[in-house]
């Protein structure tokens, strides 16, 4: 009979409108849970367990940081720090198995790789521009990010989980990190969740503006792009730069800037802009092209997820890990990188049988990197 464990996951924010989180959240419902004796969350924001994760009732354990400090994010990075601190030494057995979100935690001997700093580092200064003050102050930042990656991944007692092939070679040769301390472990697409229904987009719109009533003037007649993310480093100004060359079509943008920044979203009747959305299956659903000319993408879910929902996708290829998986699919159009993306216009809104035909060539590409596969990949590594 296997022994029980106790797992503890260290993470800012446990919440599944948020990328990573997502990923976390949907590999840890893959766990056996069973053979969990206790999980432990610590974070800052944490959603509604019973929602997310409903297979761990009555094993989950809440540790919530609290907002004393929220910004600027380094203050915030340290009190999380020194939080974890008091929690490892006061609330967690010596022998639970510590699971880091990137450097969320110094003592996490399991990382879950979303993100690196020091490989985005060079591509952010070259592509965002910001006061003097921010630049000071993201220099900073960065050094504290890059001695805290040293610090944690050079350990020889760490093991990872990373979610593209370009982000294990990347690690293996900047952090010397052996082979078995290492796996590739993509990440896979709930398609329960993101199911394709047979509906008109006026149904749709209708569903849409219930919860958005800023977006009424939507028409859908005209064939809808969609673009969401963290609008500097998803590459918003590419797409909007190329949709000002679209005729007869909309876009709807939904993310935020990053903090202290400003970006200029044109004032047009075809331009739509929502900071955030819960419901992002509803979008899915009623756009037609996905556009996503991202500068720096460890995996990029929301790429799997568009092209589930049988969207035409178009996105860069250069450290975008999703595009490892999606190559030579009809639909789904890869740029090398975010200066070589261009819109490939269509001339008409796509029907469902349309996008029922992309969506069944993904879940056939997709079989082999599920969730499960996922889940499982990472409770071997724990238990190695």
């Amino acid at each position: 009979m296997n022994k029980k464990i106790d797992v503890a996951i260290y993470v800012h924010e446990f919440l599944p409108e948020v990328g990573h989180s997502r990923a976390m959240i949907e590999t840890l419902k893959h766990f056996p849970a069973e053979q969990v004796n206790n999980l432990h969350i610590i974070a800052y924001d944490i959603c509604n367990i019973a929602d997310v994760i409903k297979q761990y009732e009555n094993k989950v354990v809440i540790h919530q940081c609290p907002k004393i400090f929220y910004r600027p994010f380094l203050i915030k990075m340290i009190w999380f720090y020194i939080y974890c601190f008091y929690i490892d030494a006061f609330k967690l057995d010596r022998n639970v198995k510590k699971i880091g979100i990137g450097i969320a935690s110094l003592s996490a001997k399991y990382i879950n790789i979303q993100f690196i700093h020091q490989e985005w580092e060079p591509i952010y200064f070259k592509y965002i521009s910001m006061p003097f003050y921010k630049y000071v102050y993201k220099k900073i930042l960065f050094f504290v990010f890059r001695k805290i990656e040293d610090h944690i991944y050079n350990q020889s007692n760490v093991k990872f989980s990373v979610l593209s092939q370009f982000e294990t070679d990347y690690i293996k040769k900047k952090f010397s990190v052996q082979d078995k301390n290492i796996i590739t472990n993509y990440s896979g697409v709930n398609f329960d969740r993101f199911k394709l229904l047979d509906q008109t987009k006026l149904v749709s719109k209708e569903r849409i503006i219930e919860i958005f009533p800023e977006l009424v003037n939507l028409d859908e007649n005209k064939v809808t792009y969609l673009f969401i993310g963290a609008l500097e480093r998803k590459g918003v100004n590419f797409v909007i730069r190329e949709f000002l060359k679209v005729t007869d079509a909309q876009l709807i943008i939904i993310g935020r800037p990053e903090g202290s920044s400003s970006i200029n979203i044109p004032t047009s009747p075809d331009i739509f802009y929502i900071p955030f959305t819960k419901d992002v299956h509803l979008f899915y659903q009623y756009s037609d092209v996905f556009l996503f000319p991202t500068l720096y993408e460890p995996f990029g879910l929301v790429i799997l997820e568009a092209a589930s929902m049988g969207l035409n996708v178009l996105t860069t290829k250069k450290q975008v890990g999703a595009s490892e998986l999606l190559a030579d699919i009809k639909g789904i159009h890869l740029f090398e990188g975010s200066e070589q993306f261009n819109i490939i216009p269509i001339r008409a809104p796509l029907s469902y049988s349309d996008k029922l035909a992309v969506r069944e060539k993904v879940m056939k590409r997709m079989q082999p990197y599920s969730w499960n596969k996922t889940g499982s990949n990472f409770w071997k590594l724990l238990n190695d």
